[in-house]
């Protein structure tokens, strides 16, 4: 198929569904958006088609899906919710989306899934043959999808699996907007561990540029899984080190003892009154990275951004916006700013 001109992204309202709509809505591609929270049209660069609906109600989004000729698959609930919901709209949601787009023909499907299906691993870098030990619930949502969209290829399908480090950019908050913070007020950084492990990201534009490839690339090329993350990336303390640098703080790292503080995490966790979850601080002491050689290869794309350009791009988006912006941002997704909890807590003794 020739660069389909209508794509559907479900989860268009989260912070990946937004950026993917304004990158493609700048490229002259038809944008409809599907998602269970309202939209804002202010968020986009131009002109969306909005269906509202729970992608665990079929006929909802067989109504989004009529007449797309492409389809991004980005809707996942977030890790911190309930264990239900994780699944239900994870692996639920991403089957009723593969029989609506089976139903109506449209047979060019990228799946968002994660690199966090593949758990922890002693041999880097992890390839797209690797085990799955996926930690999370979420992270085990994902794997399940993902053997949905296999089955699916077997019928006929065209289900591209593409699997991201952890995306940071311009309007992603969360996790980051509390080290953007603490970066800014020049605080103490904790860190996990030793700091000398290598943890790979991956910038948001540099994904949708990887998209970009998929839809572009004969559709035999795309039939398959590949992993996309940064080309460049050091130690978390190289890392932090040259991010400080580049925007001008004055913070410094601060080493604690792993297995005490996940332990404290993990309570917090538990108890609700910390937003930071196991997907974060249960691999963040730990190399973490993979193998970006097949998507080089087969679709010759070579991500740009660097860890430290990601977040400095990431900050500075952060810091201009803080006061205006992300007051609009009310719905639960990775454009939310975090309550910090125990965290702000925490803040105080740094």
């Amino acid at each position: 198929m020739d660069n389909p001109k209508n794509i559907l992204i479900t989860g268009g309202v989260g912070y990946l569904g937004v950026y993917l709509a304004n990158y493609f809505l700048k490229r002259g591609y038809g944008i409809r958006i599907f998602d269970i929270c309202d939209y804002a049209a202010s968020d986009y660069t131009g002109a969306v088609e909005y269906f509202k609906g729970d992608i665990r109600d079929y006929e909802s989004l067989f109504q989004a899906v009529c007449g797309t000729d492409f389809i991004i698959h980005a809707a996942s609930e977030l890790p911190f919710k309930k264990r239900r919901d994780i699944f239900s709209t994870g692996v639920k949601g991403t089957e009723n989306l593969l029989r609506a787009a089976k139903e109506n023909k449209t047979n060019r499907l990228i799946y968002m899934s994660s690199t966090a299906v593949y758990g922890l691993h002693k041999n880097m870098p992890i390839g797209e043959e690797a085990t799955f030990r996926g930690i999370t619930d979420h992270a085990r949502s994902k794997i399940l999808a993902e053997q949905s969209c296999a089955l699916c290829r077997k019928q006929g399908m065209n289900v591209t699996i593409l699997r991201p480090a952890p995306i940071i950019g311009e309007g992603k908050l969360g996790f980051f907007q509390i080290l953007y913070d603490w970066i800014k007020e020049n605080r103490k950084i904790p860190v996990v561990g030793s700091g000398q492990n290598r943890f790979q990201m991956l910038e948001a534009q540099d994904l949708c540029e990887a998209i970009q490839a998929i839809i572009n690339a004969p559709a035999y090329l795309v039939n398959t899984d590949f992993n996309v993350g940064a080309a460049v990336f050091g130690t978390i303390n190289e890392d932090l080190n040259n991010f400080i640098k580049e925007v001008g703080s004055k913070s410094r790292l601060i080493h604690f003892p792993a297995n005490g503080i996940k332990i404290i995490l993990k309570i917090f966790e538990k108890i609700k009154i910390s937003s930071i979850y196991e997907g974060v601080y249960g691999v963040i002491d730990k190399d973490l990275y993979f193998s970006i050689e097949k998507i080089n290869r087969e679709l010759g794309c070579f991500p740009k951004k660097s860890n430290v350009d990601a977040l400095v791009k990431g900050y500075r988006w952060y810091i201009d916006n803080k006061n205006k912006r992300i007051k609009l941002f009310s719905n639960a997704n990775n454009r939310s700013v975090f309550k910090q909890g125990a965290v702000n807590l925490i803040k105080k003794a740094f």
